[in-house]
């Protein structure tokens, strides 16, 4: 039998902050819901719990949770083992491993034990461990689908109080165009914005007129303020100190300069043009917008005290549904899995078991010689059952053979059998003194019975006395 270990882990199901089951406290007395308590049980042990289990450590692979790995190992090579689906494998794995997990809760209280015994004292700890955490993320992912599901039917679709109560259908509008408000800051961004523009051509201009007075030829070292550029900067000084190198390098600058300036124009003038049509554009659409612009305000302040009522409504629906989802426990584990500990087979009870039955089977096979045994075991007992003394009793001599009694006998004067020889001439002798016998005759009811041993010793004993002149032995 092979070893089985066993390691546990221990969750424990808290309720949120501020949530209070009162019928159930009223009726059981305790802290928890215990419906509610056995259902995460019937969940932790249920089969889609055992088939994510199995997906996440692969269990599919494992001999000990799929017979049909040990089944192709043993396949004989002409044999071809028969298809079998996937999910047929996975059904049975997943039946294998709830066989090998164990889910209790522990009485008058939100803790659950989930146990596991495999063969191998790590895998035990990471099996019960994966199911654990795999538990409390499906509770919190469940728990937030719940939530969301609520928060969803309150509020609506899109995603802030009151989107789903919307009408259906319409014309899309403007941001600016729904709002006067927009327009006008809209339009008055639009008159700055050009009026920059407008204030920049400006400076271009005197910068290009400023730029086609700079006469290189005649040029004393001085730039004008409002030219601003490091490298014309540099070369002025180095006109100052005189070199045709430098004044063809100012021209040069210059000329670049004029260029560069004409660009940009050409760039504002554009966006001028531009900024031009939209302002007029702006302006058409705030005069036709101008007539209803109380109206619209107006409407505006009935939709905002419309809206603040509707969301304080909103607010209060939404806190009563979300309650739905805050009522499922949350999962914590307290207590991860240690390296599985051996639970079978148990050693130290095999060892009693096995002690209790050898002391057992010894008594029954004593008790059965002691019933089928026919000869009296004691002297007391023999003279108990033939009312006959008994005058002595011999024990059995240390030989192989039989022919080596008689040597055993005269050399060993002081072994039990020769000791138990004499005490029974004395027995036999006592008595008649005056007229001891002539003949013993040594005879017995069955065979092997120990005649001859005791015919030679009691010989050898008599003859020690001088009293023994001849022996014989003969089978009748």
């Amino acid at each position: 039998m092979k070893p089985r270990f066993r390691s546990e882990t221990t969750l424990v199901l808290t309720r949120p902050a501020g949530y209070s089951d009162v019928p159930s406290q009223a009726m059981t007395g305790l802290g928890g819901d215990i419906s509610g308590i056995n259902t995460q049980v019937e969940i932790l042990g249920s089969a889609r719990m055992m088939h994510n289990l199995d997906l996440e450590l692969t269990l599919q692979n494992d001999p000990e949770f799929n017979p049909a790995i040990l089944a192709s190992r043993w396949t004989v090579p002409w044999h071809k083992p028969a298809d079998r689906p996937d999910s047929e494998d996975l059904g049975i794995v997943a039946e294998n491993v709830t066989q090998a997990i164990s889910i209790k809760n522990v009485r008058n209280s939100d803790v659950i034990r989930s146990s596991t015994t495999t063969n191998d004292p790590q895998k035990s700890a990471e099996i019960a461990d994966t199911l654990a955490q795999l538990f409390c993320s499906e509770s919190d992912q469940r728990k937030s689908r719940r939530t969301d599901r609520n928060c969803f039917m309150v509020v609506g679709p899109g995603g802030r109080a009151g989107a789903g109560n919307r009408p259906a259908g319409g014309r899309h509008q403007d941001p600016a165009a729904a709002n006067p408000d927009a327009l006008a800051a809209q339009l008055s961004e639009t008159r700055t914005t050009l009026a920059n523009l407008q204030s920049r051509l400006q400076e271009l201009d005197q910068l290009d007129q400023t730029l086609v007075d700079l006469d290189p030829e005649h040029f004393r070292g001085e730039v004008p303020e409002i030219i601003h550029d490091r490298i014309l900067s540099s070369l002025s000084r180095q006109v100052a100190t005189g070199g045709a190198a430098a004044r063809i390098a100012l021209a040069e600058r210059v000329s670049e300069l004029i260029a560069q300036n004409a660009r940009e124009r050409a760039e504002l003038d554009h966006q001028s043009r531009t900024l031009s049509q939209l302002l007029t554009t702006l302006e058409l659409e705030y005069e036709k917008n101008a007539g209803v612009t109380a109206e619209l305000r107006q409407f505006e302040r009935d939709a905002r005290a419309t809206q603040l009522l509707h969301e304080t409504f909103l607010s209060r629906l939404k806190e009563a549904a979300v309650q739905q989802g805050a009522q499922t426990p949350d999962c914590r584990i307290i207590s991860t899995a240690t390296p599985g500990k051996q639970v079978a087979p148990r050693s130290g009870l095999t060892m009693f078991l096995v002690v209790i039955a050898g002391a057992a089977l010894g008594l029954g096979i004593v008790l059965v010689r002691q019933i089928r045994q026919a000869a009296v075991p004691t002297g007391s007992d023999l003279e108990l059952t033939t009312s006959v003394p008994v005058l002595g009793h011999l024990p059995l001599a240390t030989i192989r053979q039989r022919s080596q009694l008689a040597g055993y006998v005269s050399t060993n004067p002081t072994s039990p059998l020769s000791e138990a020889a004499r005490n029974l001439r004395t027995s036999l002798l006592s008595p008649n003194s005056d007229a001891p016998p002539q003949v013993i005759l040594c005879t017995s009811s069955a065979p092997d019975e120990g005649k001859t041993t005791m015919s030679i010793a009691f010989a050898q004993s008599l003859a020690g006395l001088g009293r023994c002149s001849d022996g014989r032995a003969q089978h009748t």
